[in-house]
């Protein structure tokens, strides 16, 4: 698993979630799919590597919370720089008017996990 596979794979995703119109609850659901497949993706990589979340390496058997996978992701990317490229190029990608430059990105999801954004416990 190699960061220009991943990337390709997020962009065909993030191309099938801008063709969604999200009119009806059932485009947003699609859409919300989408999303958890590219999450789920960059994680897959996470674990490929082996990278541990507060020392440990997270079991893919248990259920996983989108909201935790993201955190997992955030907390990766802030101490991986192929986290860091991988987590802002799928936000550039899927969110582009909201995603800064990419020091300025890895500072806001600092921020986002130094002020608890996530809640859940950890």
């Amino acid at each position: 698993m190699d960061i220009a596979k991943i990337k390709k794979e997020i962009s065909t995703l993030a191309k099938m979630h801008k063709a969604i119109d999200e009119v009806t609850i059932g485009d947003f659901k699609d859409a919300e799919l989408i999303e958890n497949e590219a999450c789920k993706l960059i994680f897959a990589y996470c674990q490929h590597h082996r990278y541990l979340i507060n020392g440990k390496i997270i079991d893919d058997k248990q259920y996983i919370s989108r909201e935790y996978l993201q955190w997992c992701i955030e907390k990766l990317a802030i101490e991986k720089e192929d986290i860091a490229e991988i987590w802002w190029f799928y936000n550039l990608n899927f969110w582009p008017d909201w995603v800064s430059e990419k020091p300025d990105f890895i500072k806001e999801v600092n921020e986002r996990l130094k002020n608890d954004f996530y809640d859940f416990k950890q």
